[in-house]
């Protein structure tokens, strides 16, 4: 979606879509594979990794469309994809960014997966349990098992860990369904939320038939797990079962068909866009050369190719 005004620059709508103008197949069917691995006693965390704006979101709705297109013609409901979205909503995710301290954030991922397995409930862990939970996930080393034995945790703290774990696991395997749970822009979120969350997913939320599918630029992630004191970056890959990278090669031909339609949409006629040859050719290749980055700045991201197209084209007078 663009909006256009003569007298202001285009402005793009940069929300992701449910198309792809690079035809990156491979990639979405390498995520479809990877969605419907699920163990029966522990959960399968998959990383779409890539720069801001490469389209990991884009790869994810295609994927989730075909998995919810395919699975409506079949009868059969056992081991049946199950998106676990936000409560109350049908198609929004996961957001760490709604969560300001550790037992908010635990409370909130009890609701959505609950929610998502369409149980009915009532809230019944109180603010002491969920502090003795927070204390555990906390006091969870760098790199090893759950809890160290020199860790200063008391048996009721554990015991309501266990007791929280074991109540998702039986729900989960009451239900016969294979769930999903999708984390957007991981590496967005604050350090403290991003270690939290990690060390949720491989301790108390390590559940059966449950695929994580974490969104994030690798750069970002390694360079928040390097500046905290509380965890070792060796610890995303053990958390992290499989990777799976957002291609950076931008496609030539898309490119310039791009920038054609930026062209028009300022009002030049098709007749005169081979005066601009010179200027897109310039850009082009500067985006095929820098992966769509456009600056050089490490804390500036690449973005959507029609964004792309638009930022560069603005950097020319239009009246070249």
């Amino acid at each position: 979606d663009i909006s256009v005004n003569e007298k202001f620059p285009i402005i793009v709508d940069e929300r992701a879509v449910d198309y792809d103008l690079f035809d990156r197949d491979a990639v979405k069917n390498e995520l479809l594979n990877a969605i419907k691995c699920f163990s029966s006693s522990h959960s399968y965390t998959v990383g779409l990794v890539g720069k801001w704006g490469s389209g990991k979101t884009t790869i994810l709705n295609l994927a989730k469309k075909e998995v919810q297109t395919t699975q409506s013609s079949e009868d059969s409901q056992e081991n049946k994809i199950v998106f676990i979205n936000a409560p109350g909503s049908n198609n929004t995710d996961f957001n760490l960014w709604l969560f300001g301290s550790q037992e908010a954030m635990i409370k909130g991922m009890y609701e959505t997966i609950l929610s998502g397995m369409g149980v009915k409930y009532n809230w019944a862990f109180n603010n002491k349990t969920l502090e003795n939970v927070a204390k555990v996930v906390s006091g969870i080393p760098k790199v090893g098992n759950m809890v160290g034995s020199v860790l200063p945790i008391d048996s009721a703290s554990y015991l309501d860990v266990v007791k929280l774990k074991n109540r998702l696991t039986d729900y989960i395997r009451s239900t016969g369904k294979h769930y999903v749970m999708c984390i957007e822009d991981l590496d967005r979120a604050d350090d403290d939320q991003v270690v939290l969350f990690l060390k949720l997913i491989n301790t108390v939320f390590d559940l059966p038939c449950l695929t994580y599918v974490l969104l994030y630029d690798k750069e970002r992630l390694d360079r928040i797990l390097r500046h905290t004191q509380k965890m070792n970056v060796l610890y995303s890959n053990k958390v992290i079962n499989q990777e799976i990278t957002i291609p950076t090669m931008m496609d030539k031909e898309k490119c310039w068909e791009c920038l054609h339609n930026l062209l028009e949409l300022y009002g030049i006629p098709q007749n005169r866009l081979k005066e601009y040859d010179f200027v897109l050719d310039v850009c082009v290749s500067e985006v095929i050369l820098n992966g769509s980055e456009l600056t050089p700045s490490s804390e500036t991201s690449s973005i959507h190719p029609l964004s792309s197209a638009a930022a560069l084209t603005s950097a020319f007078p239009y009246n070249i």
